[in-house]
């Protein structure tokens, strides 16, 4: 017997429904990659305003070449935002007080977090620092961080869920005239490169390189915010020298992957690299640690925020 045929007609119909099917799904499938990429450029949008309103936030670079003109600022966010931050402000000698010199604020802060999250942390903290300084007149930098601590931690809600955000810091109060320093950190150390033959920082410390050497002045072991911890921040007194290099910096530098290896640059690398670049110009230390970046992250990702800030000390002449 010879098989049942539909008719032509029907046979073309049904190719017909075939077709016009496929096409639907084809610019139903257009129109959702359509919808999609108008998203995420809306999204990517917001986000590069975002970056333009936390930029905004910085301190603009002539503030740094009049009150640390010897200064250099290497920062690499990971995304577009960051949570890393680096923070700068101007205390001049008021008229007529009796007052050695003017004093300079300067600090790096790694808030919790990276991108968009760690952002939001970071315009947190980096008001508190502000507001520690300019409405409750805090001039230390231990009573700032204990004062930025409660200002952060009643920016955040109260709910059931436990948060704990807020920020590791190195933050610095230089007198400009004295040449002395104050510092106090959360978990991220200040460094100080002193060529021999100056006095020595401090009884611990350590000879890294011939005719230089590097001193660690190691953080208090807490976070500024909500951590659980109550306790005030440590203030430390430094007597500076012309020539003293200061490195403030975050966790990316020395946490990031790469090399041969694939692993960690690390800490001991970290104070190695610095011990060669310090007497270099700031512009050349900077780009410097900047392809010494480059090239050990090779192909690897960014695994977090960087900010490393150098400052050579440079006396000004009392008034």
């Amino acid at each position: 017997m010879v098989p049942h045929q539909p008719p032509p007609k029907e046979t073309e119909r049904k190719k017909t429904a075939h077709a016009a099917e496929m096409l639907e799904k084809k610019e139903n499938a257009e129109k959702r990659t359509r919808i999609a990429e108008q998203r995420n450029r809306d999204i990517t949008d917001s986000i590069r305003y975002a970056q333009r309103l936390q930029a905004a936030i910085q301190p603009p670079d002539q503030l740094f070449r009049k009150v640390l003109p010897d200064s250099f600022v290497v920062y690499i966010p990971k995304d577009i935002v960051a949570g890393d931050f680096y923070w700068l402000h101007y205390l001049p000698r008021p008229r007529g007080w009796n007052v050695d010199g003017d004093r300079v604020l300067f600090a790096v802060g790694d808030c919790t977090g990276h991108g968009v999250p760690g952002a939001l942390v970071s315009m947190v903290c980096n008001d508190a620092l502000r507001r520690a300084v300019q409405e409750f007149a805090c001039t230390s930098p231990a009573d700032i961080l204990n004062k930025a601590c409660k200002l952060i931690i009643g920016s955040f809600k109260p709910d059931d869920e436990e948060v704990y955000d807020g920020m590791d810091i190195s933050l610095c109060a230089l007198n400009t005239t004295t040449l002395k320093l104050e510092w106090a950190g959360a978990f991220n150390p200040l460094y100080i490169i002193r060529e021999n033959g100056g006095p020595d920082l401090h009884p611990n410390l350590h000879k890294e390189k011939e005719n230089s050497r590097l001193e660690e002045i190691k953080a208090d072991r807490r976070s500024v915010g909500l951590d659980g911890i109550n306790l005030p921040f440590t203030n430390h007194h430094i007597q500076l020298q012309q020539g003293d290099m200061l490195y403030l910096f975050s966790d990316g530098y020395p946490d990031q992957f790469g090399g041969p290896k694939g692993k960690k640059f690390r800490t001991k690398q970290f104070k190695e690299l610095l011990l060669r670049l310090h007497r270099l110009p700031v512009k050349k230390q900077k780009a410097c640690l900047l392809d010494a970046f480059v090239h050990w992250k090779g192909n690897l990702e960014q695994v977090d925020d960087v900010c490393v800030m150098g400052i050579r000390i440079t006396q000004k002449k009392s008034a």
